[in-house]
């Protein structure tokens, strides 16, 4: 283009000498084939400051970049495409998208899904590295995952639609604090053949890293280790356990420095058996060569054992394995404590069969490990010597992140690295319990499994048997799944978390510009709020405290004494109008429990007491505009227990009526998690002589004047007879965005007291039998979002009986207990009792005075 305002050149200056000119006009650019073309542009700013910038063409593309223009794509967003993408690749990318508030997201989504056009100018690579690369990264996030134009279009029109799918995840609050890491490198048993060839192929660190290892491997043992891993299935010996174990060892120390290429660096790290020599190494306690070195020549002396041994997987707590173990002590061991009731046997071959075959016998989970020989047991005292000579040659140094060691359950933070150590950790039990215990109570909270395929992220969710801890768990590979895919959707989890990513070695090979869109205004208007209880409503969720609870008070005067605070208005408490009996908005039972059990989690009386004698006083009728105040009361008693309240009140100048209370007494050891043997489909048809669907359910409910909506119809099948009833529960999707924040989402907890109604409590129908309390509740673990609840009465209901009692077991999918109710008391209300409560509001009320004592 032509120099603005240029009219003939400066006589000073020797234009022809330089060979440059100034250009008076628009002309073509003469380039030479191969030349990049380059252009200064110079400005003068008002105050005397000189611009030059130097440009230059984007070389090496063959098309140019076009803008980002709804109308000219002309995609109907409504419509599916149909056509691949010339960009499907086995390779998977991660769509990373983030915004202000939630529903600038969903825009922003809406606005992406149209990007990704099966006849777009770009692949699915340019557009997630452009997003990924040249976007700032806000609070609320969503990743999404997908090879190719067609499959990232269909899975944000899910996302937009509503659908749940596996390969899209959205974080759950805008906390700013980022939970801590451990990384968990897993022991022997999750290999695979194949494992670790896509990202040999496709991740250059990950290779460099197995090149590293390969190489000490060759100089010291004469063998390849790359070779292992290309060579075909029939001839590949990854049952070798000389074999098996440095593979495992490398593809854990790569995917390490896989992870903190990405910007995923551990706050600390714990190994499982053999694994504890890679998070030594990553935790900088082990050089490399040390490293391979016990991983190797440990692996090679183990050979001599083949054969003579094998280990055992059980469901068994460890008070039980420990009874399991009388007579058999001599012959095998209690190798692994995974978990409060998931152990491993491990020891003689033929003592490991009749263990089974006792196990099998009683019908109790056990399953045969894929090894031959038997680690942790006292066929390893064979061993010892030549275990010593191998390696007290090792230098290990003071470690850079703390290890958690699975010899003696706890940080490691004075132990030596050294040869004892490592024969420690080849002949002792894995107190991987203990150790993931110590790291809980330590505030880890995100644990990502190091190794080629999952195996003790079920032990780590069992661990947590107190139900305070919200845990991410997440694998970096899957058996013979597509590695990147498993990688990149761990990492989509953690970007929602709010890690921060180093994008650019994620998409290392970069990629096109891309002109992204924008984040779409949402154009809301924000008058100022004068009502107070909206402004501290707003900063409790803000805050992330208990959606019931509220802002815990430690009293300066009585540190031994907690107090909660609240305010209950129609938008925090939204869900609850769901919730009615006889037309009234009702709090549930089930939500003063929640409160109870999520204050012994915050103040951890969950580890030491129990709660006992919990008592409705007097209901508490949610009124719609108006707000009602709430405290939690918890307090020392002379027994070392504890009492807790919890009250309301609408004005600050009334009185508070206390509406629930309930006592922690000390149980003296804590819970430990029990199985519940739930029958089979069959059982339960020959054993029940009723069975409702969720709509025949509701409606039995209807007629009892107990007016359910959607966010608490929980109860998907039921079956009942007399005295005992058993239901399938799941929580309503529009509540399940919610589940973290509560111990047991009341509505949850509500379902699972509805089945009740299964045992004919009172076939006449005007009769009502509602909760007054429960003489014991023990909580072992946190409930998903689908589980069982069975009900046992104590006594069945006659015409004379006011007062009934019942047992209630919660469980999963698996059988574990989750919740027990011991003694839950009902009451009967006859329909006079309902009639008084919902006719209350059309009474003709007159004001008079008394006098003030």
């Amino acid at each position: 283009p032509a120099s603005l305002h240029y009219h003939s050149p400066n006589p000073h200056i020797p234009f022809d000498e330089f060979k440059f000119r100034v250009n008076a006009e628009l002309n073509s650019w003469p380039l030479e084939p191969g030349e990049t073309a380059i252009a200064g542009v110079s400005s003068f700013g008002f105050g005397g400051t000189n611009v030059h910038m130097i440009v230059s063409e984007a070389v090496g593309y063959d098309k140019e970049a076009i803008g980002y223009n709804k109308e000219a794509i002309g995609y109907n967003k409504d419509e599916e495409v149909n056509k691949e993408s010339d960009s499907t690749s086995p390779i998977c990318y991660l769509l990373p998208l983030s915004a202000h508030s939630p529903a600038a997201l969903h825009s922003l989504a809406g606005d992406f899904m149209e990007l990704f056009t099966a006849d777009s100018e770009f692949t699915a690579k340019d557009i997630c590295y452009a997003a990924s690369v040249r976007r700032s990264q806000f609070d609320h996030r969503l990743a999404v995952i997908g090879n190719s134009n067609l499959k990232l279009h269909n899975n944000l029109q899910a996302f937009i639609r509503g659908d749940d799918i596996p390969d899209a995840f959205l974080s759950s609050n805008d906390s700013q604090r980022l939970p801590k890491l451990a990384f968990v490198f897993s022991g022997q048993g999750g290999q695979w053949y194949g494992m670790g060839r896509e990202l040999l192929q496709h991740e250059p660190v990950f290779f460099k890293a197995i090149e590293r290892i390969d190489q000490i491997i060759r100089e010291k043992y004469s063998w390849s280790l790359i070779d292992r891993f290309n060579e075909d299935e029939s001839s590949a010996r990854f049952n070798d356990i000389d074999v098996v174990q440095p593979a495992i060892f490398a593809i854990q120390v790569a995917l390490a420095e896989l992870w903190q290429s990405w910007g995923i660096k551990p706050d600390a790290v714990i190994g499982h058996s053999m694994g504890e020599v890679a998070s030594a190494n990553v935790a900088g306690a082990l050089s490399l060569e040390d490293a391979v070195t016990i991983v190797c020549s440990r692996s090679q002396l183990l050979k001599q054992l083949r054969g003579k041994g094998g280990m055992l997987l059980t469901a068994l707590s460890p008070a039980q394995a420990k009874e399991v173990l009388n007579g058999f002590d001599s012959k095998i061991a209690i190798a692994v404590f995974n978990s409060p009731f998931s152990t491993v046997f491990s020891g003689d071959t033929e003592t490991i069969k009749k263990v089974k075959n006792s196990l099998d016998r009683q019908n109790l989970f056990c399953k045969t490990v894929n090894v031959d020989v038997a680690s942790h047991s006292p066929q390893i005292e064979l061993l010892r010597t030549d275990v010593y000579k191998a390696l007290h040659g090792l230098d290990p140094q003071p470690a850079s992140l703390p290890i958690y060691s699975t010899v003696t359950g706890a940080r490691a933070d004075d132990l030596n690295f050294n040869a004892d150590y490592w024969i420690d950790n080849l002949r002792k039990p894995v107190l991987f319990s203990d150790a993931i215990g110590q790291l809980l109570d330590d505030g880890y909270s995100t644990f990502i499994e190091i190794g080629p395929h999952p195996v003790l992220l079920s032990s780590i969710q069992q661990s947590s048997q107190s139900g305070s801890h919200k845990l991410s768990l997440l694998p970096s590979l899957r058996r013979e799944e597509p590695e990147r895919k498993i990688l990149l959707g761990s990492l989509g989890r953690l970007y929602t978390e709010g890690f921060s990513i180093d994008w650019k070695n994620v998409y290392h090979s970069g990629g096109k510009y891309v002109n992204l869109p924008l984040i779409p205004w949402q154009r809301q208007r924000y008058w100022i709020d004068t009502k107070s209880a909206s402004s501290r409503n707003s900063l409790q969720r803000d805050r992330n405290v208990h959606p019931l609870l509220g802002d815990r008070i430690n009293l300066a005067s009585s540190p031994a004494i907690f107090i909660w605070q609240s305010i209950f208005d129609d938008e925090i408490m939204n869900f609850l109008s769901d919730h009615k009996i006889e037309n009234q908005i009702v709090f549930p039972a089930a939500a003063y429990i929640e409160m109870a059990l999520q204050a012994s989690a915050e103040t951890s009386l969950n580890k030491t007491h129990e709660l006992t004698d919990f008592v409705i006083n007097e209901s508490m009728i949610i009124q719609r505009g108006k707000f009602r105040s709430i405290q939690a009361v918890l307090s020392p008693d002379d027994d070392g227990g504890f009492l807790f309240g919890i009250y309301s009140r609408f004005a600050s100048d009334e009185p508070w009526i206390s509406h629930a209370t309930a006592n922690f007494i000390q149980n003296g050891k804590a819970n430990e998690l029990v199985a519940f043997t739930r029958m089979s489909a069959e059982v339960i048809q020959e054993q029940y002589t009723s069975h409702f669907d969720s709509a025949e359910f509701y409606q039995v409910l209807e007629s009892y004047g107990m007016q359910y909506g959607p966010g608490f119809r929980g109860v998907q099948q039921v079956w009942g007879k007399d005295d005992e009833a058993l239901g399938l529960i799941n929580l309503p999707e529009s509540l399940q965005y919610d589940t973290d924040s509560y111990q047991v989402h009341p509505a949850l907890l509500d379902a699972c007291l509805q089945v009740l109604a299964a045992t004919q409590v009172d076939t006449s129908g005007h009769s009502l039998y509602l909760p007054t309390g429960c003489k014991e509740i023990r909580f072992f673990s946190k409930p998903g979002k689908n589980i069982w609840s069975h009900v046992s009465l104590r006594s069945v209901p006659t015409p004379g009986i006011d007062v009934l009692y019942a047992d209630i077991i919660i469980s999963d999918s698996i059988g574990q207990t989750l919740v027990e109710l011991i003694g839950f008391r009902l009451q009967r209300t006859g329909r006079s009792i309902r009639k008084f409560l919902s006719q209350q509001n059309t009474w003709l009320y007159q004001l008079k005075w008394e006098a003030r004592n």
